[in-house]
């Protein structure tokens, strides 16, 4: 990921990022990818990863994410506190090869030291989770595309 690329994409004012905007899911998901610095990587990633990336991008326009670093560890910490997903789909997504392509590419060092500088908005973000009504049925997400993003998140209690 060109961090440059990141860095200017993320100090954009994108709707979707907006705890009260009236876009809907759908709407959101579609700036996020429009602005979104990896959206390459859906071409390269094999066809069984289609459905975990599409409810991964739900999840960073639902929980207003980035795409830099930091943004990518949040929505995984969102993904296993604030929606329905398993602990295992997450590993099986983990060990996956196109997954394990793009650790590489980060690298491992890089990836724990970020984790670390991070502890704050990670334990925030697990806060937040834990006083939402209801964890997101992320499977089902389809089923919010027409919804607005502030009624979906005012019904889970969720706050960005």
């Amino acid at each position: 990921m060109n961090q440059i690329k990141a860095n200017k994409v993320n100090k954009l004012n994108l709707k979707y990022k907006n705890q009260e905007s009236t876009q809907l899911l759908s709407e959101g998901m579609n700036e996020f990818k429009k602005f979104d610095v990896q959206n390459d990587e859906t071409e390269r990633v094999s066809n069984d990863l289609i459905k975990d990336i599409n409810e991964h991008d739900a999840i960073h326009t639902l929980f207003g994410c980035s795409t830099d670093l930091k943004g990518e560890i949040l929505a995984h910490i969102w993904t296993y506190f604030g929606t329905t997903t398993e602990l295992a789909q997450m590993k099986k997504v983990n060990k996956h090869f196109d997954h394990k392509i793009a650790l590489q590419e980060i690298g491992h060092f890089k990836l724990i030291k970020s984790w670390f500088l991070n502890i704050y908005p990670i334990v925030t973000v697990i806060i937040k989770a834990k006083k939402m009504k209801n964890k997101f049925p992320i499977s089902s997400y389809q089923n919010y595309l027409n919804i607005e993003l502030k009624l979906i998140r005012s019904e889970f209690n969720i706050k960005i």
